[in-house]
């Protein structure tokens, strides 16, 4: 499985390389291959896109798990949620 690191961490220990060996930009894609490599792995996963559904017995379902949606009742109406609370898909609209 593919790993992933911040940016945010990335661009931080680069800084922090620099001020280090400030005199070895000779070495400078090795020590940013290294430090990549040190950088703890971030907390991602792929997002999954999907929507809400009719079923043949008008119940409203995610497309990805099959969960029936739960309404809830907001000062302008009825509103179901922009991620399925079982499989945590989207289903936000693609823009």
């Amino acid at each position: 499985m593919d790993e992933y690191i911040g940016k945010v961490a990335f661009n931080y220990a680069i800084r922090e390389a620099v001020k280090k060996y400030p005199n070895s930009f000779y070495n400078g894609l090795e020590v940013a291959r290294q430090i990549a490599h040190d950088l703890p792995a971030a907390d991602v996963r792929p997002v999954v896109k999907a929507k809400w559904v009719y079923t043949d017995m008008s119940r409203l379902v995610c497309s990805n798990c099959g969960n029936p949606v739960a309404f809830a009742l907001k000062e302008d109406g009825w509103h179901h949620g922009d991620f399925c609370p079982n499989c945590g898909a989207d289903m936000r609209e693609e823009s």
